[in-house]
């Protein structure tokens, strides 16, 4: 590099270089995914959700909520070829990923309150539980309740 791209030189007199940014796009950014692939991916998440793993409902919230509500397009670069118009198979796509996305928003938020509800109860009745809460205790406290 040429001294005009020097930024400053460091404490031991080394010049310090800037790297110059090209509008080159990022490789670790692959292209959309098909629309039905997108789905398809959102729907495994939401199934997934019933398998006791509320946490595939809350990624597929987040991941899938700009484009089940319409912050982002869901059309594909390449569409697969049908009789129904654009419109329609896009309308169709979205309301099927927003159904998936709503229903896991609900089972997550379910998950959260029974999973919140027991730790509560578990913390302030342990010890009044006598043997069983004992029982249900990986970790047994010493001292007393």
């Amino acid at each position: 590099m040429s001294e005009d791209n020097t930024l400053s030189r460091v404490a031991d007199g080394s010049p310090v270089h800037i790297l110059q940014s090209t509008n080159a796009p990022c490789p670790a950014q692959p292209k959309r995914a098909n629309p039905m692939k997108t789905l398809q991916v959102c729907r495994y998440y939401f199934l997934g959700g019933f398998f006791f793993l509320p946490c595939l409902w809350l990624v597929n919230v987040v991941w899938f909520f700009p484009e089940a509500f319409g912050h982002a397009d869901l059309v594909s670069v390449e569409p697969e070829p049908t009789d129904e118009s654009e419109g329609e198979r896009r309308t169709r796509i979205r309301s099927a990923a927003r159904r998936y996305v709503i229903i896991s928003a609900l089972g997550a938020a379910v998950w959260a309150i029974v999973l919140g509800t027991w730790v509560y109860v578990y913390q302030t009745r342990r010890s009044q539980w006598g043997e069983f809460g004992d029982a249900v205790s990986a970790i047994i406290p010493r001292g007393k309740p």
